[in-house]
């Protein structure tokens, strides 16, 4: 389902960037970067998917795949679990960026195309209060330099939150010798009816104006230049609607030189009877008059959910609108994606070619209204997710000790068991490419008392 006011949300938080980026896979193939994302400052999306009733999915893994003119391969995989009964999905707009996800523990695996195997590359952990909002945001990088090879401190995020549970402010953080050192710390100020009224940073600013009906028509951000030591113009978003729908978005830039604010892009929208976008037209500015650039058609299924974009660039020698790439989708039961491929338009024909993207995504069904579960562990780490032939498990216990380890069904039947005795740092890879595709739970028992558990997927 494409609403617009996701849309907006997104422009929202890509304003809230001191150093903003274009690229959707930024925080997951590399990890959160100086200055460029504030995670959670979207309420809007509240974590994705779950919560509303006795049974839900929840995203447990993504796998991130790019054409190499061959086959997709395999860039790399997040897993996510949780506890306190949370749930959550991706955001429809930006299905590969995970940063609103109310997970405990994240891992990322990237792909090493000359071992054809993963490797660790980025643990992610958050606290929260008793309000169900993450106070903090951990990064870690796996240390290869450390003896053994380590999790190592490299950013975090702090946030507060006033009495109605609105963020109020985020501070970023970057890991220095053995201390945290604050880099960036965001206020937010709220107008009369609880919309965010200002953001104000360490290098930016943006302001943020709303009509009679609460609608967003306007921001506008300012940057410091360190240069002259005084704060300038930097952009300008404004909008127009037809109720609670977005008629028009346009896009300006700050000409230092003439001061005046200059057009650079505008986006119009059609709906259909249900309020979904059904075709999005992209303009650039040719600095006199807006010119024709791109055309998206959106459609749906009978759930609301889009199950595809076409995306069409103007052609100036034909004037005319030619196919450019194609986005599909295919949905679980509870309408959440579980597939998302892009393909490119060849010798009149929708074909995967060279820097085509797909995601798979995999989910678990929980109940949310049960109690409490035990909190997630980071002392657990299984990988790669999903599994194929092999996969590892690492467990860092207290103490040697017998353990018991298990692959159960979602049943609780065996599919396989393993006796072991073993030091502090246990490791063990289990052959499953006999183990027919699925969602599974391996759990660890130890003779001391110990439990750890984890879902698994595998997939052939």
């Amino acid at each position: 389902m494409q609403k617009l006011y996701i849309l907006i949300s997104a422009f929202l938080v890509a304003s809230l960037a001191a150093y903003a980026t274009d690229d959707p896979q930024a925080n997951t193939t590399t990890g959160a970067s100086f200055g460029n994302h504030f995670p959670h400052f979207d309420p809007s999306l509240n974590g994705g998917k779950g919560g509303n009733s006795w049974r839900e999915a929840r995203l447990i893994a993504k796998t991130y795949l790019k054409y190499n003119n061959i086959i997709f391969e395999y860039v790399d995989s997040s897993t996510y679990s949780y506890s306190n009964r949370r749930g959550s999905g991706i955001n429809p707009e930006d299905p590969n960026n995970d940063e609103h996800i109310l997970f405990d523990n994240s891992y990322t695996y990237e792909y090493s195309i000359s071992k054809g195997a993963y490797h660790n590359k980025t643990l992610r952990h958050q606290n929260f209060n008793s309000n169900n909002k993450v106070t903090d945001l951990t990064y870690q990088s796996w240390n290869v330099n450390k003896n053994p090879p380590t999790w190592w401190n490299t950013e975090r995020f702090l946030y507060h939150y006033d009495a109605n549970q609105k963020i109020t402010s985020s501070y970023y953080q970057t890991w220095v010798g053995t201390l945290w050192i604050n880099h960036v710390n965001s206020t937010l100020v709220y107008g009369t009816n609880n919309q965010i009224k200002e953001v104000n940073s360490t290098g930016f600013e943006v302001d943020y104006s709303y009509d009679m009906n609460n609608n967003l028509i306007s921001s506008e951000e300012m940057v410091f230049d360190q240069n002259s030591n005084q704060w300038l113009n930097n952009e300008r978003k404004t909008y127009s609607y037809n109720g609670s729908n977005v008629n028009t978005y346009v896009l300006e830039s700050w000409d230092n030189d003439n001061g005046v604010w200059q057009n650079k892009s505008k986006w119009e929208y059609q709906y259909n009877n249900s309020n979904d976008v059904t075709i999005t037209t992209e303009y650039s500015w040719s600095g006199s008059y807006w010119q024709n650039y791109k055309k998206v058609f959106t459609s749906y299924d009978s759930h609301g959910n889009m199950i595809e974009n076409v995306e069409q660039v103007w052609d100036q020698s034909s004037s005319s609108y030619l196919n450019s790439k194609r986005e599909t989708r295919e949905y679980n039961e509870f309408d959440q994606p579980t597939l998302i491929t892009t393909n490119t338009w060849r010798v009149n024909n929708w074909v995967a070619y060279t820097g085509d993207e797909q995601i798979r995504l995999y989910y678990e069904i929980y109940d949310p209204t049960s109690v409490p579960e035990i909190a997630a562990t980071t002392d657990m780490n299984i990988y790669p997710m999903p599994a194929n032939n092999e996969l590892n498990v690492d467990v860092q216990m207290n103490r040697a000790d017998n353990v018991h380890l298990m692959l159960t069904d979602m049943f609780g039947r065996a599919i396989i068991q393993q006796d072991d005795h073993t030091a502090a740092s246990y490791h063990k890879t289990l052959s499953v490419a006999n183990v027919p595709s699925g969602n599974y739970v391996l759990m660890l028992l130890t003779d001391s008392g110990d439990q750890y558990s984890k879902t698994v997927v595998i997939n052939h």
